[in-house]
């Protein structure tokens, strides 16, 4: 508050202007009531100090000294109110008004009386109302300022100031600390240059402290000192604690223009910010930290070393979240905002030009995210209970977005390259469980989860790991898990998982129904999985291993419950292809399940198997280089089953079977080979054998329990 102000309070309503003689000091005692004590020292030139005390057993004394002119003024209303005021250095101003009962103001400003050093500047008012209130002020330095107001019972505030140009108000007269209510303590202590602390409390039993301990580089060119660092603390409701730590800065680190704010509007809410700069050379800090909570039972620490930090809070949570958020570094951004009960965020930047959003609500959310490297970008979205996520980003220009909307949904994402893309959407799902691992280039990721968990012994979710570069994997899952019930079924696994290692792979999983179980291996160059699963308890593996591949799954199954249709494929070698269609249904009380499995082994290898129809059975071994083999069973037929092998080079087998209970055999080994087989009825078997080159075998069966056996070139 500035002096003027200061003057008109006290000074000007006495009328007192004297002119500037030798010892000319004044002094104005004014008591009335009973056992009232009023002592002042006046030594120095110019000293003015008027008393005034009404009621009883009010205690006030002023000492002023060092030839510095200071003025003080003391009024008090009351029983057993205690003033004591001491001043001794140029520009002095204190103005104490205590209402009430038991109120204690001790105001030191300025240098110690035996010392010769000079303070500029001070000023002090103290204005009590209530019973019990405490003020303790220390000043020294050059244009301190320091204002308290206290309305209400047992309020404590303690100032205490060391430097130069430090304000516990500012020069616009706003009041360094304001309190309302009972209960109240507010703690500033400043050690250091050019601060402002403000604290405001309204409500009962609030703790507010403000810690500044500033030294700076020297003054940025082309303008005036700036205020070096600036705390707020606003505090409505009751049993609040905020403190905010602002320190740093030397001859070559700044930690300049640091801002830091905390609101508190609910109850038995705590905040720590502490900033500082002592990692970065440069002329200021530019840290700002916002914390603010409209709810009951919160938590949140900010610390923040480095410069061009910002960090947002933002708490409305009814009771019982916590939020921690720890910066280095330059120029990163992070917010959390938590709306509902028991939340748990932090935040984790070292780097440059990181940011992180992390938004939660409904209630048991816990999300955590680390950043290092520079211009990574994070985003978690938590709109359900129990959920957990995790973002590890160690790198540059990665991107993670992860949502989850649901019950006990877990997410980790570790990207410990550059430029890699995650995306992760979890709605609707109970457990479910999505893993994201990239290392490497330009890797994209895209996981959506819609399910529901009956009852399963297992987790639904989904596990991708990329290790290279130019990856892409998309896995979206949309039905119930629930157990598998037969025998055979696989009963613990992940609904999908991809591992990618190598450059250019791409698996693309979709999986619609119930309890679908996907996983694709690939390790090469240039690989490609599509699968795309609908229906019932449908089960695909797929493994490739060298350069070119390509593997398409498709499989639709709607029919009986705990229906299985099974496919597996295994590549090994370059250029190969395998395309899996199976459309039909399975009898749920067998263990006989449409299934298909292609293995393939060389180079240039060509297979391509269509099932539709019902307990359908095909295998395909391909060992050698370009072979081509076609298997088509087709929709109406049951139990109908298919073994081909090929162990030579240019083969070439096709196999049609329409019927019921059909079985064809092929073993071909050699040079240019063909087998076709085409079987319609029922009960039929062929069997074809060939080996040496260029032997070609056609069998045509149509009827019941025909058998057809050829054997060429063996």
């Amino acid at each position: 508050m500035k002096k003027n102000i200061l003057a008109s309070a006290s000074i000007l309503a006495l009328g007192l202007a004297a002119p500037a003689l030798a010892q000319n000091n004044q002094s104005t005692i004014n008591q009335s009531g009973t056992d009232q004590s009023a002592t002042v020292i006046q030594s120095g030139e110019d000293a003015e100090a008027t008393v005034i005390q009404s009621n009883a057993r009010n205690t006030a004394t002023i000492e002023q000294g060092d030839n510095a002119g200071g003025q003080a003024n003391v009024t008090q209303s009351g029983t057993d109110n205690d003033a004591s005021v001491t001043q001794g250095s140029l520009n002095s101003l204190a103005d104490v008004v205590q209402a009430g009962d038991r109120n204690t103001t001790t105001l030191t400003q300025g240098r110690a009386f035996t010392t010769s050093s000079q303070t500029n500047g001070q000023q002090a008012l103290v204005t009590q109302n209530g019973d019990d209130n405490n003020v303790l002020a220390v000043q020294a330095g050059t244009a301190s300022d320091m204002n308290v107001l206290q309305d209400g019972n047992n309020n404590d505030a303690t100032v205490n100031q060391i430097g130069f140009a430090n304000g516990a108000g500012d020069n616009a007269a706003l009041v360094g600390i304001t309190q309302s209510g009972d209960d109240n303590d507010a703690f500033v202590n400043q050690d250091g240059q050019l601060s402002d602390a403000l604290v405001a409390q309204s409500g009962d039993f609030n703790t507010a402290t403000v810690n500044q301990s500033i030294g700076n580089a020297p003054n940025p060119p082309g303008g005036p000192d700036p205020r070096v660092a600036t705390a707020t603390i606003n505090q409505g409701g009751n049993n609040n604690d905020s403190t905010i730590n602002q320190t740093g800065g030397n001859a070559t680190t700044s930690a300049r223009l640091m801002t830091a704010t905390s609101t508190q509007n609910g109850d038995d809410n705590e905040s720590t910010i502490s900033q500082t700069n002592t990692l970065l050379t440069a002329l200021d800090a530019q840290n700002e930290a916002t914390v603010t909570q409209n709810g009951d039972d919160n938590n949140s620490t900010v610390s923040q070393d480095g410069r061009l930090l910002e960090a947002v809070v933002t708490q409305n949570a009814a009771g019982g979240s916590t939020s921690t958020v720890t910066q280095g570094g330059t120029g990163s951004f992070a917010s959390v905002v938590q709306d509902g009960d028991d939340h748990s965020a932090s935040t984790i930047q070292s780097g440059d030009d990181n940011s992180s959003f992390i938004i939660q609500s409904n209630v048991d959310n816990d999300a955590t995210v680390s950043q290092a490297g520079a211009d990574n970008q994070s985003t978690v979205a938590q709109s359900g209970t129990l959920n957990v996520a995790n973002v590890l980003q160690n790198g540059s220009t990665n991107v993670s977005f992860t949502e989850q909307t649901g019950t006990r949904g877990v997410i980790d994402v570790d990207q410990n390259a550059d430029d890699s893309t995650s995306i992760i959407t979890q709605s609707g799902v109970v457990g479910a469980f999505a893993q994201v691992s990239q290392t490497g280039t330009n890797q994209e990721s895209t996981i959506n989860q819609v399910s529901q968990a009956n009852g399963s012994n297992r987790i639904p979710g989904a596990f991708v790991t990329q290790s290279g570069a130019d990856n892409v994997s998309n896995i979206n899952q949309t039905g119930n898990h629930d157990v598998w019930s037969l025998n055979t079924n696989p009963i613990s696994s992940p609904s999908a998982v991809v591992i990618q290692a190598g450059t250019g792979n791409d698996a693309d999983l979709q999986q619609s129904g119930l309890s679908n179980l996907a996983f694709a291996t690939q390790n090469g160059d240039r690989n490609t999985v599509i699968g795309l699963q609908s229906g019932e308890n449908n089960y695909a593996i797929s493994q490739q291993a060298g350069d070119d591949n390509v593997n398409n799954v498709t499989i639709s199954t709607a029919s009986p419950t705990n229906t299985l249709s099974q496919t597996q494929t295994a590549q090994t070698g370059d250029r190969n292809t395998s395309s899996i269609v199976q459309n039909g249904t399975v009898d749920g009380g067998t263990a006989v399940f449409l299934s298909a499995a292609i293995t393939q082994t060389g180079d240039d290898n060509t297979s391509g198997l269509t099932q539709s129809g019902t307990n359908d059975v095909a295998f395909i071994d391909q060992i050698g280089d370009s072979n081509g083999s076609t298997i088509l069973q087709n929709a109406g037929g049951l139990n109908n089953s298919v073994d081909s092998n090929q162990t030579g080079s240019d083969g070439l087998s096709e196999i049609t079977q329409s019927g019921t209970s059909n079985s064809a055999t092929l073993n071909q080994g050699g040079l240019d080979n063909d087998s076709f087989i085409t079987q319609t009825g029922t009960s039929n078997v062929a069997t074809v054998s060939q080996g040496s080159a260029d032997n070609i075998s056609t069998v045509d069966q149509n009827g019941t329990g025909n058998s057809a056996i050829v054997s060429q070139g063996l």
